[in-house]
């Protein structure tokens, strides 16, 4: 809608719900295709609309497009937006009798999700706020200390931690409606041992592995003296489990952490 006119309109078509997945619909008002600004700006803004819906409301892990080759300015939004070219139908189809290629793009889950996360380093701050996340019941039921930590014990750990410099505490944030808002944390100790937390809010969202990536990038950037990071995970945390494999992580056999089994995994830098 523009000044309570309907310029177009689209939506998702041929969904597989059982792939998560749907091809993109879009028909914009004929005259405001001449203006090729207009178009990519009224394109891509639709596209951001419908990436919301897509990841956030139906949880899809992609959508993709189905496009004639005859309008670059189109692929070239889609191309800017992270879309990526999965195939070229070479003459499929036939348009003012000339045999034109059909160009698929598609963007993936993971991409969106990327776009909406950044990191920041961890302050004095945010101290009221880790402590919560700590405390989740969850958190504390994978921990290998799993009693609730109260609030001394924690202001001086958390303090040491943040004036250790050869340590790294990582806040991440997630954009939501133009703003960021913390959604997790990934430290390293000095070791190179990695420990992730997602806050309860956006658990469920897929963002563990792509956090974990993240960090792992930052830290090649900040410290040169890590050859592996380290992670020990127990065995009941299949979700962490899977999270470190879809991160690069690969298992190094088994430990005992505080008298507990546990599996560990590294990352080789």
């Amino acid at each position: 809608m523009y000044q309570g006119q309907c310029i177009g309109y689209g939506g998702l078509v041929h969904i597989a719900w059982a792939d998560r997945n749907g091809e993109i619909s879009f028909l914009l008002e004929t005259s405001r295709n001449s203006n090729i600004a207009l178009f990519q700006h009224e394109w891509a803004t639709y596209l951001n609309l419908l990436q919301l819906i897509a990841f956030d409301d139906l949880r899809f892990e992609k959508i993709y497009t189905y496009a004639y080759d005859i309008r670059p300015h189109l692929i070239e939004t889609l191309e800017q937006q992270g879309f990526v070219q999965e195939a070229r139908l070479k003459r499929h189809v036939f348009i003012d009798d000339k045999a034109t290629d059909v160009l698929i793009h598609a963007l993936f889950r993971e991409f969106y999700q990327v776009k909406l996360l950044r990191l920041r380093p961890a302050s004095i701050q945010d101290d009221k706020l880790v402590y919560e996340w700590l405390n989740d019941r969850l958190v504390r039921q994978m921990s290998f200390s799993s009693e609730p930590i109260d609030w001394e014990t924690h202001k001086q750990w958390f303090d040491n931690y943040l004036n250790n410099t050869k340590q790294y505490y990582l806040i991440v944030e997630i954009e939501q409606m133009q703003q960021y808002y913390p959604c997790g944390q990934v430290r390293f100790d000095e070791n190179g041992e990695i420990g992730i937390l997602i806050a309860p809010t956006y658990r469920g969202m897929g963002l563990a592995s792509i956090c974990l990536k993240l960090s792992i990038d930052y830290i090649r950037q900040e410290n040169n003296s890590y050859k592996q990071i380290i992670a020990h995970i127990k065995h009941a945390n299949k979700s962490s489990i899977k999270a470190f494999e879809r991160a690069g992580f690969v298992s190094n056999g088994f430990d005992i952490i505080k008298n507990q089994d546990c599996l560990k995994y590294v990352y080789y830098i």
